[in-house]
């Protein structure tokens, strides 16, 4: 079976797969926010994704905007709780992953509120969740704003017009962008 007809079933299936259910597979996403979205309605105001919105679907739904669009951080946000929505995935919000071991027959997992088992855990944090702040930061001189793009909003933070974006992936370059 090539990929493209693996992934043909899976899109024709994926209600019936989201909602099997048997003693050793429920399928559920543990989320430690109050709402999914929340990382990236928390974005910045300006964010968009790199792809356009044709790009951005999932299977079984199509991205909801116009061909060629670059959909904004609520554009994917509302997507993805429309789709969530839509199919009923099974996400238990509000709970912290504290640990995850391997078990004889899978993985055990400790959260704050109880334990899980599961056969395969998928471990999907992101690199926008704990940023990071080289050591260096805390000899400058107290008088420079240092403002990690976690806590970046918009141009108006910024009360000074020398500037200087320290890192060129996708988080630097953008706000770079969104600076000038």
């Amino acid at each position: 079976m090539s990929l493209t007809q693996l992934f043909t079933v899976v899109r024709k299936n994926i209600r019936r797969i989201f909602q099997y259910h048997c003693d050793w597979w429920r399928p559920s996403k543990l989320d430690s926010r109050l709402l999914s979205c929340t990382a990236w309605r928390n974005r910045w105001d300006s964010l968009r994704v790199f792809t356009p919105s044709q790009f951005n679907r999932l299977p079984g739904k199509p991205f909801p905007k116009p061909v060629n669009y670059f959909p904004t951080k609520d554009d994917v946000a509302d997507y993805l709780e429309e789709y969530a929505c839509h199919f009923q995935l099974p996400i238990r919000h509000n709970i912290k992953v504290d640990e995850l071991k391997r078990a004889s027959d899978g993985y055990g997992i400790d959260a704050d509120v109880s334990t899980f088992h599961a056969r395969n855990v998928i471990v999907a944090t992101g690199p926008y969740r704990t940023p990071y702040i080289p050591p260096f930061a805390n000899e400058l001189d107290g008088s420079i704003l240092q403002l990690h793009s976690s806590s970046y909003c918009n141009p108006t933070q910024i009360p000074i017009n020398s500037i200087l974006v320290v890192g060129a992936g996708n988080s630097g370059a953008e706000i770079a962008l969104d600076l000038v």
